[in-house]
């Protein structure tokens, strides 16, 4: 049996016969389409006029597996609490879609925008960005995700806010000092994120630093290895 979450791993290895070999095989990020690239982020953040904000980005789509209206009113919380920030939305939902998330939950038109944009160029987004979102919604399902959007963020040295419960990050973000976990459906959530903002704007995190954390915790060349191994057993 071959899984991507760590923690759903040892959940299956307790119920599984002792003859059954788990395999665990994380979700990894392309190296060659996403590092973090001062030259993008010096260009993007100015022709968006953001050079004095502190950017959030959110990559992915709304609704099923996703918060939907729980994300936009994170969001609009988040942008009362504090002005400055500004949110870009990577999505695949239509814009009207996002419009009316943003109108309901009172999320100012002036804080975000919502994009299309082609695989090769999410790197140069998350590189003008400050801060990275998750919102996978917390299911009894949430244990076997490995999240691609995290390696991505990561890879681009990119810390993350996460909801609680998604695969086996929530620890490998604490013990490797990738981001917050945080769980996003609690009234004092914004809070706690803004707190977590107001500590990158005092120490602001090394792009290199997280982005050989993120390695580390999901290491290309080892997952190599242990796909091989995965194949073999199988074949």
């Amino acid at each position: 049996i071959a899984t991507v979450s760590r923690r759903y791993q040892r959940e299956l290895e307790k119920i599984v016969s002792s003859s059954t070999e788990v395999t665990c095989i994380p979700c990894i990020a392309d190296s060659k389409l996403f590092y973090f690239d001062m030259t993008a982020r010096q260009l993007l953040r100015t022709r968006m006029n953001l050079c004095d904000r502190f950017v959030i980005v959110y990559v992915g789509k709304f609704s099923g597996l996703y918060l939907d209206k729980e994300a936009f009113h994170l969001m609009a919380r988040l942008s009362d609490l504090d002005q400055s920030l500004y949110f870009i939305i990577l999505t695949p939902n239509t814009e009207d879609e996002i419009n009316r998330l943003a109108l309901e939950n009172r999320l100012s038109t002036s804080d975000y925008c919502s994009l299309a944009v082609k695989h090769t160029q999410v790197k140069d987004f998350l590189s003008a960005a400050d801060l990275g979102l998750g919102f996978h919604r917390p299911t009894l399902r949430s244990t076997g995700f490995s999240p691609i959007k995290y390696a991505e963020y990561w890879a681009c040295g990119l810390p993350i806010v996460s909801p609680s419960g998604v695969g086996s990050d929530d620890a490998l973000i604490h013990e490797h000092g990738l981001g917050l976990v945080t769980d996003i459906l609690d009234e004092l959530a914004p809070e706690h994120v803004i707190s977590y903002i107001e500590t990158l704007r005092r120490q602001p995190p090394s792009r290199v630093t997280i982005c050989k954390a993120g390695q580390y915790v999901r290491n290309p060349n080892l997952l190599i290895d242990e796909t091989n191994l995965a194949i073999q057993k199988f074949l």
